[in-house]
């Protein structure tokens, strides 16, 4: 069927300076359209549309196959794709990710996630404690890389002071 043809590029300068009011537009005159741009995606701005896209594994996958030998990627999360293999589990699609989601699940699910939000906190305070004295912050640099570092490695139970040899690594990969 017609589908809205855009040409949004998420990696420009422009889309940089003005994400939100892109964001907007796209929401009010364009809610789902089809970007051409990075090889073609959707965009989605609604979060209906967005809760149907997820549910409906017949025509949305984000599985990902990569040919390292061509570099040749093929569907996957990341816009533009990125020529790495898989980001697994985010990037299977059913039944792999049920097997995936069976494990995570008791770790990750809501309940698990609860009991992790009083130490979240108190890292959230570290790393603003860290940068008042400046009066500013990098949101990623200050405050979201170490925070996701930091909570993920309390879960696999690693040292925090460790959270840059994983995050910088993982953080300069999936921002090339």
């Amino acid at each position: 069927g017609d589908r809205p043809v855009i040409a949004l590029d998420v990696e420009s300068p422009g889309h940089a300076r003005s994400w939100q009011a892109t964001g907007d537009r796209l929401r009010t005159d364009c809610p789902m359209a089809w970007s051409t741009e990075h090889g073609g995606h959707w965009v989605a701005t609604r979060y209906k549309d967005i809760v149907r896209i997820v549910q409906d594994e017949d025509h949305f996958k984000t599985g990902k196959i990569f040919d390292p030998a061509t570099l040749r990627v093929e569907g996957g999360v990341s816009i533009p794709p990125m020529p790495i293999a898989r980001l697994v589990p985010a990037e299977t699609d059913r039944p792999e990710w049920d097997g995936f989601r069976g494990l995570l699940n008791p770790h990750l699910g809501p309940k698990a996630a609860e009991s992790y939000r009083e130490r979240a906190s108190s890292y959230c305070d570290v790393l603003i404690d860290q940068v008042i004295e400046r009066g500013e912050m990098d949101v990623v640099e200050d405050f979201t890389n170490p925070l996701t570092a930091m909570v993920t490695l309390d879960l696999l139970g690693f040292p925090l002071a460790e959270w840059r040899t994983f995050a910088d690594p993982l953080h300069a990969l999936t921002s090339l």
